[in-house]
């Protein structure tokens, strides 16, 4: 897909318009409209970056021209007010946390004190010591 095409999807696939990409991006509608009716060869890194960070996605285009994103996971703020990965939490976890929680375990050092700690495989140790940590 062509730079001209390629943000024409990125519009439709965003549910945005011209102007509020460039009101998220910073940059100028008319940069912007120029990249869609084809009046560029395509925009230059400083505007790529800008349309990355507006749309948490990272755009790649190989030598034959060929334009593609690729949406990235989302990001949270946190307290000192950087921006990290989210990790996706399953409702699973969740309940999982919860229920330790209930039972009073609430720290990472209470889970590997938990009789019944041993029993949980390798992975979801990993999962509720990180989910635990964060908590």
């Amino acid at each position: 897909m062509d730079w001209q095409n390629f943000l024409k999807q990125l519009i439709t696939d965003f549910r945005t318009s011209v102007p509020k990409l460039a009101a998220l991006t910073g940059l100028s509608t008319t940069a912007l409209y120029k990249i869609k009716k084809g009046g560029t060869e395509g925009p230059n890194q400083g505007t790529l970056a800008l349309i990355e960070k507006a749309l948490n996605i990272k755009i790649s285009d190989d030598v034959n021209g060929n334009v593609t994103y690729q949406k990235l996971p989302p990001l949270i703020k946190e307290d000192r007010g950087e921006y990290k990965v989210a990790e996706i939490i399953s409702k699973q976890d969740l309940d999982m946390i919860k229920k330790l929680k209930e039972m009073g375990i609430d720290s990472v050092e209470k889970l590997e004190k938990f009789y019944d700690y041993e029993g949980i495989a390798e992975d979801i140790k990993e999962v509720l010591k990180k989910k635990l940590y964060r908590s």
